[in-house]
């Protein structure tokens, strides 16, 4: 060029400071090196001109030839570029941008090489980085499986796909990468162009949410909320969008179920004739149903607002009854009434209301729901209840509702029949020997703690027969027999049962001047029962030196009983509840007399059963009680009946020296027995089990059999039925002695082939008496 000279053109390459321009020799020896190079690569031009480029190559390269055959390619192409790793000075390296122009002469020979290197380290330092960013940035995306993450073009169609992508539309990368987003809509929206519209919109605006039915790759649909964010370059163009698609067909399932769920309770609650409705923490109504509008006359326009008190009677109102319902309701979670109301028209009517307090998940109180049933038609409900157990669905649950209670009623009698058996057989041991102890002469001392033991064990027995019968009286199994009796004969026998605790607080007992006799229809032992548990508490709670008086009349169709006392005296306002099953006057914790409050319920229980009344009076407390029962006499007969009224202990001896099997499991049971029939004069032999007795029963030949009913592997019933069947025809006279004491084990005891049943505890006298009225039919049992 005209002009410039070649110190011109070595000043100008010598400038540049960015990029390395050197001149190589044909072998690769540099021969110029500008800044530029000595910047780049840290060599003076004195330590690098004269030296092969080959040193500005890593290790790996020089010895792999690199250097040669980018010269060679220069050489051959007349241009070579590369990028690649070079060394400098101190041992760093640079990520560099290399181009070697081959230089020749006008002939055409070779006269050696240009080479330009830029460093592009700093680039490509920016560039790894970006591609570490973004494989973090996938690698992210690729780990999120609840959300399927992808991105469109410009066009709508797929660039880019995620594993949660994969899960939730069932396609592979390779099946849908550059398929249009509207593969995954239903026909019906890909035929309203709904597609479309969404990349209108977010094109217009940026961002677009939807909801709607989208298809799996197997043809399924699932619920899904999707978002569309456009993507724009560092100019503002669009250069596509990102999609992140959520799969909520579960949450819409539950929203459903919830809204149908909903749906069904106001229609239920809607379609209910009952008035249910809410209130607020004040007590105003913020819900009202077309049952409450039914049952009160109110619309809800009215009613709205309101406070609840509007539908209390105005004595209520002026009580403050309505406050105490919700403070109630506030306080324990629930309030349950009946009473009166009141309708719009100013009509009462009675209602069932049950209010329930209302908190929210944080347990704050956000108000009541109320619930008013209509009473008033009872019947018609009645009418329809009946109606219903005539259908086969209620007849069935009517009958196992009946089943399970005839169950829980099962479980109860055994459960109380075992309580009589485990309460009685130690009762039996004390009742029978105190009673053996009395008849003996005995120091005072003894003598009288003999009489205490006796007396506080009949206690004991009445206390347990109190408790039976006051079960059979909840079942309903409490019976009466019938039979001519006497009812001053009934006194005679209280008396002399009730006399030792008398005497024993110097009571003085007295039957005051009547009728020789009074005869009635009635259950004996059930009216001596009723005598008993007068006299008994006459005695209980009369002070020591008190009197307690018995007297019986007849007047014209119908007999009287009265026990009278000088005794503590009932107060005023205890007296109409003093026959109430459970009721004592005093505290349990602190009252002077014990009890259970049972005696004076079966009192009038049993006078009921009889068709009489009980009745109790008493001026207040100091002053004396007297207890009546008055009984219809209805038929009698001409001649009275035998007064079977003790006179003292009379002993009988077992005559024709009687031989007598005694089985029971109970060590002191058989021992007492044994004592009572050997002292009235019988050989006793004694069996522990049913097994010794079969064997006892081949040994001693007894005449009579006296066997308990509990044994433990077999019992009574059991061995009676094997004695049968030794020998069909044999009739061994037979007494279940047994703390199983219900009517019904007295039935079962007489099925299984006993003669007799007898209950413990047994009096001496009485077992005696039951073994001598057998012995006219004994006959030694034979095998």
């Amino acid at each position: 060029m005209p002009g410039v000279s070649l110190e011109d053109y070595r000043l100008l390459v010598d400038s540049i400071a960015d990029h390395a321009i050197v001149m190589l020799d044909p072998t690769g020896q540099v021969m110029s090196w500008n800044r530029g190079a000595e910047r780049i690569t840290g060599y003076p031009p004195d330590e690098i001109v004269g030296q092969p480029v080959a040193r500005l190559y890593p290790a790996a390269d020089v010895a792999s030839g690199a250097p040669q055959r980018e010269l060679a390619e220069a050489a051959s192409l007349g241009r070579g570029e590369d990028e690649g790793w070079r060394v400098r000075k101190d041992g760093s390296q640079l990520w560099a941008n290399v181009v070697v122009t081959a230089l020749r002469r006008t002939d055409g020979s070779l006269q050696g090489y240009a080479l330009v290197m830029r460093d592009l380290t700093a680039r490509r330092n920016a560039e790894e980085e970006l591609r570490r960013a973004e494989q973090r940035f996938h690698g992210l995306v690729d780990a999120v499986t609840d959300y399927a993450v992808f991105m469109l073009d410009r066009d709508g169609c797929v660039t880019t796909w995620n594993s949660g992508a994969r899960k939730a539309k069932g396609y592979e990368e390779d099946e849908i990468v550059g398929r249009h987003f509207s593969t995954f809509y239903t026909e019906e929206d890909r035929a309203a162009g709904r597609p479309a519209r969404l990349l209108e919109t977010v094109t217009r605006e940026g961002r677009v949410e939807d909801e709607g039915w989208r298809v799996r790759k197997d043809g399924t649909r699932f619920w899904a909320n999707v978002i569309i964010t456009t993507l724009r370059d560092g100019a503002g163009e669009i250069i596509g969008y990102a999609k992140v698609t959520r799969d909520l067909t579960e949450r819409r399932k539950f929203e459903e179920e919830l809204r149908r769920s909903e749906e069904r309770f106001r229609l239920l609650v809607e379609s209910v004739g009952d008035a249910i409705y809410m209130l607020d923490p004040d007590g105003r109504v913020t819900t009202w149903n077309q049952g409450a509008q039914r049952m009160k006359g109110y619309p809800s326009a009215e009613v709205l607002g309101r406070d609840f008190e509007v539908f209390f009677p105005p004595a209520d109102r002026a009580a403050g009854k309505p406050r105490r319902v919700l403070e109630i309701a506030l306080r324990e979670g629930r309030f349950e009434d009946e009473g009166l109301r009141v309708r719009s028209d100013g009509t009462q009517f009675w209602a069932n209301v049950v209010v329930t307090a209302i908190v929210d998940a944080n347990g704050n109180h956000i108000g009541f729901s109320k619930v008013t049933r209509d009473l008033t038609a009872s019947r018609e409900a009645e009418e329809m209840q009946r109606r219903l157990v005539h259908e086969q669905a209620a007849r069935v649950a009517a009958e196992r509702v009946a089943k399970q209670a005839e169950e829980a009623n099962r479980i109860k009698d055994e459960f109380l029949a075992t309580v009589s058996h485990e309460l009685r057989t130690p009762l039996n041991a004390i009742v029978g020997w105190a009673k053996m102890l009395r008849q003996r002469e005995l120091d005072p001392t003894v003598a009288r703690g003999v009489e205490v033991i006796d007396r506080n064990a009949e206690a004991q027995v009445k206390i347990v027969d109190d408790i039976l019968d006051v079960a059979r009286i909840i079942t309903g199994k409490l019976r009466i027999e019938p039979k001519p009796i006497d009812l001053v004969t009934i006194a005679h026998e209280a008396i002399e049962v009730v006399r030792p605790s008398a005497h024993a607080k110097d009571i003085t007992l007295t039957l005051e001047d009547g009728p020789g006799s009074c005869i009635l229809v009635g259950d004996h032992e059930r009216l001596r029962q009723v005598a008993w548990n007068l006299l008994s508490n006459a005695v209980k709670f009369t002070d020591k030196d008190g009197r307690v008086a018995v007297r019986v009349w007849q007047d014209g169709p119908q007999v009287a009983f009265s026990v009278s006392d000088t005794g503590r005296g009932i107060a005023p306002d205890f007296l109409p509840r003093v026959f109430d099953r459970f009721t004592q006057e005093e505290g349990s914790t602190t009252r002077r007399i014990g009890g259970l409050g049972l005696g004076l319920s079966l009192v009038r229980h049993i006078v009921e059963l009889h068709g009489g009344t009980v009745s109790a009076e008493s001026i207040g407390p100091g002053h004396g009680s007297t207890f009546t029962f008055v009984l219809p006499v209805r038929a009698t007969v001409s001649v009275p009946p035998a007064n079977p009224a003790r006179s003292g202990s009379v002993r009988r001896s077992l005559l024709g020296e009687l031989r007598v099997l005694v089985v029971d499991d109970d060590a002191d049971a058989r021992d007492l027995v044994r004592a009572v029939l050997e002292s009235a004069g019988a050989h006793v032999t004694v069996a522990s089990s049913a097994e010794e007795a079969l064997a006892a029963v081949r040994d001693a030949a007894p005449h009579v059999l006296v066997s308990d009913i509990g044994m433990p592997e077999q019992d009574g019933y059991s061995l009676m039925r094997r004695l049968r069947a030794i020998e069909p025809a044999l009739a061994l006279p037979s007494i279940a002695l047994t703390a199983y004491t219900r009517a019904e084990d007295r039935t079962k005891a007489l099925a299984a082939g006993f003669t007799t049943h007898i209950g413990k505890p047994v009096n001496p006298e009485d077992l005696i008496t039951a073994v001598a009225n057998l012995t006219p039919f004994a006959r030694p049992a034979r095998t």
